[in-house]
């Protein structure tokens, strides 16, 4: 009954020819992939989408990605079966090294959900042509994990001392796989190996606001999400000025700004020139 709600869930969802120009990747004969820890539902599944060059029909939305910072950290998934649509997943990144040896545990809070991740080489700012085991144009795919610790429905995903191939940014891409219940999901990330470059003073528009930069509750640096805000598109500069300060109150309702910091924030954030003479 699961591998058949899965699949009519799949078509409701769409399908998606997978290039013929990429190299097929079966995660089935990975030999790095626990088959004994994986049902064989779910492996007929996969196997099955993989052969019939089937996935969910993504539409190639933008990838607002966050940081990985710290060890731990909790967040809410929002999306049923997501697994076949990578524009239900939730992003995230970090630099490495190669040679670096890491571990990633993405845990369940809400017993229903059924997490599970795809690890990339690089970083994309859409969509399109993304699967479990396929990075489209921008990434390249390295490992999916699924049910490596076993849970009431299905099991936990984890990575165990992974060695990174390469220096550069990394993507983590999560999905619920076939959970046993509806969302909102919520997990929790916990990450071994990866250290943020955490560096000095927050800066907007090269203006130096003198606060340290620091990792927020969300897992990302303060610097990393100015800097996503400066990449918006705004109507006017007093749009960017209340995006930034909507932000430090988030920031300060956490304990994490004392009041002179969110003025030296905002007074920089009022010198800049990002939404001036714009116009969408």
């Amino acid at each position: 009954m699961k591998k058949l709600f899965i699949i009519c869930n799949l078509f409701l969802m769409g399908v998606l020819t997978v290039s013929c120009e990429k190299e097929a990747f079966d995660p089935t004969n990975n030999s790095d992939f626990n088959k004994e820890s994986i049902s064989i539902d779910k492996m007929e599944l996969i196997k099955t989408l993989i052969e019939n060059n089937e996935v969910s029909k993504n539409h190639n939305v933008s990838i607002n990605s966050t940081e990985l910072c710290g060890t731990s950290w909790h967040t809410t998934h929002n999306f049923q079966n997501s697994f076949s649509n990578s524009d239900y997943w939730d992003y995230y990144h970090f630099n490495g090294t190669a040679g670096d040896v890491i571990s990633i545990v993405v845990t369940r809070i809400t017993s229903t959900m059924d997490p599970g991740f795809s690890l990339f080489f690089g970083t994309s700012t859409g969509t399109e042509g993304v699967t479990i085991y396929d990075g489209g144009e921008n990434m390249t795919f390295l490992e999916w994990r699924d049910d490596e610790i076993p849970m009431d429905c299905f099991g936990d995903p984890f990575l165990e001392n992974y060695v990174l191939p390469s220096t550069g940014t990394y993507t983590v891409a999560v999905m619920d796989v076939q959970s046993c219940g509806y969302p909102l999901f919520d997990y929790e990330i916990r990450t071994w190996g990866i250290n943020c470059d955490i560096q000095g003073t927050i800066e907007i528009d090269g203006c130096d606001t003198g606060v340290t930069n620091a990792v927020t509750n969300t897992g990302s640096t303060m610097q990393h999400m100015i800097n996503l805000l400066e990449a918006g598109t705004y109507r006017n500069h007093g749009q960017f000025v209340r995006a930034v300060s909507k932000l430090l109150n988030t920031w300060s309702s956490e304990g994490l700004l004392t009041p002179g910091d969110k003025g030296k924030i905002m007074r920089c954030a009022g010198l800049s020139s990002i939404g001036k003479n714009k116009r969408i």
